[in-house]
């Protein structure tokens, strides 16, 4: 482990950008001697120090990622581990920034006709639609989270067509409670229907 961490710190300390490819192909020339020469119960732990002892080292330093642009070591990893459900945006906005419903109005089947929040990310210019997929939510969050996944499966074909469940991300009714699973159930088949009469349905 030390031997590895002192070649990174080497690389780090030689110029004025990092170079992440140099030091991933020493993580994993690592990994295989792990494999050879340690036992399994100390594997992991033992990565796990040298990650930090490295994230400690470039802490502040720039390194360059895949797109051969610089930032922050620490901007990397945490990029490498999470998704930024910030960095994408859905197409459709108004003029103060805030996500179109695509069905402007929608409300429940309940006699409280409860807003419903939904969403709409279609295929790319130039790309044939083969499909929709109907995206329901629930779980207390919303769908603005999901852009990414929209635009993945956009950009392969697949429009996305999204509805939050009443009580749940943006739409109206008791936040976290499921009224019925009846009106719940009606109110998909209400908003599958309006919007492939809305937008048309997959060819």
């Amino acid at each position: 482990q030390l031997r590895v961490f002192e070649e990174m710190i080497e690389i780090a300390q030689s110029q004025d950008w990092h170079s992440m490819s140099q030091i991933e192909e020493l993580l994993k020339s690592e990994e295989v001697s792990n494999l050879q020469n340690e036992p399994k119960a100390l594997r992991s732990r033992g990565n796990r120090i040298v990650m930090r002892q490295i994230a400690r080292k470039l802490e502040g330093q720039y390194v360059v990622d895949e797109n051969g642009e610089e930032m922050l070591f620490e901007d990397m990893q945490f990029k490498n581990k999470f998704i930024d459900f910030k960095a994408f945006q859905w197409p459709d906005l108004d003029a103060d920034g805030n996500i179109k419903d695509a069905l402007p109005g929608f409300t429940s089947t309940l006699p409280e006709k409860h807003r419903i929040s939904t969403y709409r990310y279609p295929v790319p210019e130039g790309v044939e639609r083969k499909g929709i997929v109907f995206f329901n939510h629930g779980y207390g969050a919303n769908i603005v989270h999901y852009c990414f996944f929209a635009k993945m499966l956009a950009e392969c074909g697949y429009e996305f067509a999204g509805m939050e469940h009443v009580g749940f991300g943006r739409s109206g009714g008791t936040f976290g409670k499921l009224e019925t699973e009846t009106s719940l159930r009606d109110d998909l088949i209400k908003f599958s229907k309006e919007y492939l009469e809305r937008y048309g349905g997959g060819e």
